[in-house]
């Protein structure tokens, strides 16, 4: 597993080559529930999404600049809200 730091307009890290069952049930955690987002074509690998004791909402956006709407991040606004 690697991780790069990011610092841009905000800071944050970016995990790679990880085994991301593990990463996502220590990121949510004591969560009651969460959200995921996620394009078209990696919609498939979360399928196998490992159980957790939360309230899972999945998003999927459109792959490319078609999920680059305003319309898109509407939606999304409206749904964490």
């Amino acid at each position: 597993m690697k991780t790069v730091h990011v610092s841009a307009e905000r800071e944050y890290d970016v995990v790679i080559d990880c085994n991301w069952h593990d990463e996502f049930l220590q990121v949510v955690a004591g969560r009651s529930r969460v959200a995921i987002v996620v394009s078209t074509a990696l919609r498939s690998r979360i399928s196998d999404l490992p159980s957790i004791d939360a309230e899972v909402h999945i998003f999927e956006i459109a792959d490319g600049e078609e999920g680059k709407s305003v319309e898109m991040l509407e939606s999304l606004w409206n749904h964490f809200g």
